[in-house]
């Protein structure tokens, strides 16, 4: 099992563009299109309790897990 951080899904959710998430926490837009591509893998616990704020959800909400199978299809083009 792996986990993706499902930000993508969180921030389309709350209407929201990637420059508004970024300038809602302080980070670039280029950060949010990272984590939302899977380039990032990890969050820091700063970021994640940004973003759940910005987002209104929970922490948990952030993460998914996912079969290992679905994560190698994700990054085949």
């Amino acid at each position: 099992m792996a986990v993706r951080i499902r930000l993508k899904e969180l921030r389309s959710a709350a209407g929201m563009s990637q420059n508004d998430l970024a300038r809602a926490i302080g980070m670039s837009p280029q950060y949010v299109q990272k984590i939302e591509q899977g380039k990032i893998k990890s969050l820091g616990l700063d970021t994640a309790d940004k973003l759940k704020k910005v987002l209104g959800c929970k922490a948990g909400d952030l993460l998914e897990d996912i079969a290992d199978t679905d994560l190698l299809q994700e990054v085949e083009p």
